[in-house]
Parts: structure tokens; C-alpha cells; sequence
């Protein structure tokens, strides 16, 4: 999640002044995640809770992932499971490009040429 340098200020200026605590700060961002993600459990940490997208991402487009990378936080903000995201990013002109997509096809070629009698 990304905070405005204004909040962020604001915060910062309340926990010096005592006016809130850190735990005030993180109740907050616990709330702000509840929004986002209604789905994660309130407790877990949005990037512990996003593994599973991330690591999909990560190894069907062969490029690393963060929860700022537009796919993963959309399918979050959406509450897509993960089977869908991988449907999704396997969909994508840029997941054939990939030895992911390459590994795949071939795995399906020598299936299916086993099943002919081919192989």
C-alpha cells in the first residue's frame, strides 16, 4: 500500500505529539488493507497474504513482482483467485514469449504425441 507524503506527515506529526501511538498507525493501516483486500484475513500482511499472486506472476512472465505491479493489484483489489490469475497472465501475448510458455507447449506436444502412439 502507498500513503500520501501528506498522511504520512499528518501521522508523523500525531505520534510526536503524542496525539496517537503506533498502534494507532497500525490499526490504521490494518483498516486501510480491510478495504483494499477484503478478503485477506485483517491480521496477515498484505505481502504474505499476496504470495501466491506474486509468485504466479513471477513465474509465468519470468519477471519479478511487487504488490504495486498493475496485474497483482488489480487481481487483489478484485479478490481473484489464483487459478483465475493464472488463466489470466497465461492469456497474456507476452506469457508466449516466455520459456514458462515454451516448457508448457512442449509438455503438451510429447503428451499428446505419447497418446498418438508417437512416442
Amino acid at each position: 500500500m502507498a500513503f500520501d507524503e501528506a498522511t504520512l506527515d499528518q501521522w508523523a506529526n500525531d505520534i510526536v505529539m503524542n496525539d496517537r501511538t503506533r498502534d494507532d498507525w497500525l490499526e490504521y493501516v490494518k483498516d486501510t488493507a480491510a478495504r483494499l483486500y477484503p478478503w485477506k484475513d485483517r491480521e496477515l500482511r498484505t505481502i504474505d497474504a499476496a504470495q501466491p499472486w506474486l509468485n504466479a506472476y513471477s513465474t509465468l512472465l519470468e519477471k519479478p513482482a511487487t504488490l504495486r505491479t498493475p496485474e497483482v493489484q488489480a487481481a487483489l483489489m478484485a479478490g481473484t483467485d489464483i487459478a483465475e490469475f493464472t488463466r489470466q497472465l497465461r492469456q497474456r501475448p507476452e506469457w508466449l514469449t516466455t520459456k514458462n510458455a515454451q516448457d508448457t507447449f512442449s509438455t503438451i506436444g510429447d503428451t499428446l504425441a505419447r497418446r498418438m502412439g508417437f512416442a
